[in-house]
């Protein structure tokens, strides 16, 4: 039987994880998103004549302004000096799995979501310009941390190398915002249980 304490302890981070995924759900990138279909069109033509080619883009995306609140929201399940990131709320989950009982699917969607952002990235960087192969996980923190807060320098320098350059600037941003999608949903189905796992401390207190 858990404590009343410890009940009391658990209950908040998991409370302010579903606050933060309602928040997510409710931004105006979710409605881009799906406005816009994220799409991206990338075009190379020959010219007949002269043989150089021309690269034409055509992106349609969300705002930054609405990607800089996704983003701004998305730190409090990534970063561990959160409550609610996705580290703490592991521990969080084997504490009380002896009388709620979810861990195991708890960690299955922590794992989804540490193996989709462990894919390498498509397309992959100019050699030598950040890392080798390149994962979702860094195009994930060069746009956070690179390119809405400058709080890393070496990320700011890919991110505007990756803005200075058109079809680089549509391809990563495409991506920045496939990725941002994805870890929603994952997000939405930890909420749903953190939900079951209220009601369940709840009925013990």
């Amino acid at each position: 039987m858990a404590s009343s304490k410890l009940i009391k302890e658990v209950l908040e981070p998991l409370k302010l994880f579903n606050q933060k995924a309602q928040k997510l759900r409710n931004l105006s990138f979710v409605k881009q998103y799906r406005e816009t279909k994220n799409a991206v069109s990338i075009k190379a033509e020959k010219h007949p004549e002269y043989g150089t080619w021309s690269v034409t883009v055509d992106s349609r995306r969300a705002s930054d302004e609405s990607i800089e609140a996704v983003s701004l929201t998305l730190r409090f399940f990534i970063q561990d000096n959160e409550k609610c990131s996705f580290g703490n709320l592991s521990n969080i989950y084997q504490q009380i799995d002896p009388v709620v009982g979810l861990s195991s699917q708890y960690e299955l969607c922590r794992n989804q979501l540490n193996s989709f952002l462990s894919n390498e990235s498509q397309p992959q960087p100019k050699e030598n310009e950040y890392k080798n192969p390149l994962l979702l996980k860094d195009v994930l923190e060069i746009f956070m941390y690179g390119g809405l807060s400058h709080a890393n320098e070496k990320k700011k320098q890919v991110y505007d190398r990756w803005m200075g350059e058109e079809v680089a600037c549509a391809a990563y941003t495409h991506l920045f915002h496939m990725i941002v999608h994805e870890m929603i949903a994952i997000i939405s189905r930890v909420a749903e249980l953190n939900n079951i796992a209220l009601r369940r401390l709840q009925e013990l207190r």
